[in-house]
């Protein structure tokens, strides 16, 4: 996606599929949240997380969130489902920034796919910071390890997203490394422990707040351009 902001797209607003994926830094991803309604991606929900982890499979489908189901499938099949949603659609698709875009080409290497998927992304961290450039000039966000200093819940902040304390960042690979790791010694979700439990809700929740959250700064931007 161009960076320069007079070549940015127009901006998404509420009509279109906003994705995150979650992993361990420099890892494979785990999962892939999509936000959006389209029986093409499997169900009727407005949000589903395709769990790609064997491990992390046999915990996935037994505890998702009220937001949506959790999918046991591979990453390829995941994302020929978003592309047939896609397709039927005509929406973009809507990622934080360029990660979404290299880790779908990476995942897909080797497949006929990766011609759909090249170029397709709609940046949202690029429409995010023209708008903060326009509306909020005299805010300064502070520095944040790994993320740099655009962080989407420090926009989340400006829009007065309601973001749990538990939520804010920073514990993702620390979250699928005990629940991986639980799980292997442990063989299912009923025999975690409460504490192992709660930490895959977490996660969960972490990425349904990066979707919906996205959406709503998406919402904000679209009224103020």
């Amino acid at each position: 996606m161009p960076s320069s902001a007079s070549n940015l797209p127009a901006v998404p607003g509420g009509d279109a599929f906003y994705i995150d994926f979650e992993g361990e830094q420099n890892g494979a991803p785990v999962l892939l949240g999509v936000l959006g309604q389209s029986e093409a991606l499997g169900d009727s929900a407005d949000f589903r997380q395709f769990v790609f982890d064997p491990d992390l499979q046999r915990v996935g489908t037994s505890r998702s969130t009220s937001h949506g189901p959790c999918v046991s499938t591979t990453a390829v099949d995941a994302l020929r489902a978003l592309r047939n949603a896609v397709e039927a659609t005509g929406r973009p698709v809507v990622a934080w920034s360029s990660y979404e875009q290299s880790a779908i080409l990476e995942l897909l290497a080797g497949t006929t796919e990766t011609s759909f998927w090249d170029g397709r992304m709609v940046d949202a961290k690029a429409l995010a910071k023209k708008w903060k450039r326009r509306n909020h000039r005299d805010v300064v966000f502070p520095l944040t390890r790994g993320s740099g200093r655009h962080a989407l819940r420090h926009y989340q902040k400006l829009i007065d997203y309601r973001l749990p304390p538990t939520q804010q960042g920073g514990n993702t690979g620390q979250r699928i490394r005990a629940v991986r790791d639980a799980v292997q010694k442990r063989g299912d979700y009923a025999s975690l422990t409460p504490t192992q439990k709660r930490k895959w809700s977490s996660l969960l929740e972490h990425n349904w707040h990066d979707c919906n959250g996205m959406r709503e700064l998406m919402l904000v931007v679209a009224r103020d351009t």
